[in-house]
């Protein structure tokens, strides 16, 4: 059981499997993931600023007031009795007050192996969409020409300049023309989805 068990008024529990580990790892196997926090609740916390650094009592405390994104703070619970480290993942900063609104406080990587393994995963991931974006790319490439006016899409050629049968979608809806880029169009919807 975790060490915290005691502190949350409705435990849960997890089942832990893995057939690599033998009935004599498998303590260890969950020891090590207490180690890493799991049993401790995910920090997400949105904290709305009073920069008390300005008033005369705090001032010695300003430079708690500076953060970054990317700094790490620790988040201390008194009640619960654990202290976890949390990054800071976004802000609200007033330009012409010079201060912030709010900071988000997120969960942090603890070590270097579980930044590598989510790297590893993230890098598979930007992998595989840019293969899609690549595939939607060769679909459209020389069909598809964004300008000022709009979107034009080719049917008949893959070029904008060739092409008789073209669809545009811009500030008039969406319209086709069979006698080219400079042709008469027809609206077939407007621009609040309703046909014409």
């Amino acid at each position: 059981d975790s060490p915290y068990i005691s502190s949350y008024r409705y435990p849960k529990i997890h089942v832990f499997e893995d057939s690599s580990l033998t009935y004599y790892e498998l303590p260890g196997a969950v020891q090590a993931l207490f180690n890493e926090g799991c049993d401790l609740p995910k920090v997400n916390i949105k904290a709305n600023f009073q920069m008390l650094s300005e008033t005369e009592e705090y001032k010695e405390y300003a430079v708690l007031e500076e953060v970054q994104l990317g700094d790490v703070v620790t988040v201390s619970n008194v009640k619960m009795g654990f202290h976890k480290k949390a990054k800071v993942i976004s802000y609200e900063w007033d330009c012409l007050l010079e201060q912030y609104n709010e900071v988000e406080l997120g969960d942090f990587v603890a070590d270097l192996t579980s930044s590598v393994t989510s790297g590893e995963k993230s890098l598979s991931t930007a992998v595989s969409a840019s293969t899609e974006v690549k595939q939607v790319i060769n679909l459209v490439n020389g069909v598809a020409t964004i300008t000022s006016q709009g979107l034009y899409i080719c049917i008949d050629t893959n070029s904008i300049d060739t092409a008789t049968k073209i669809y545009h979608f811009g500030n008039s809806g969406l319209r086709f023309s069979s006698t080219g880029i400079k042709g008469t169009y027809k609206t077939i919807l407007d621009t609040n989805g309703n046909r014409v």
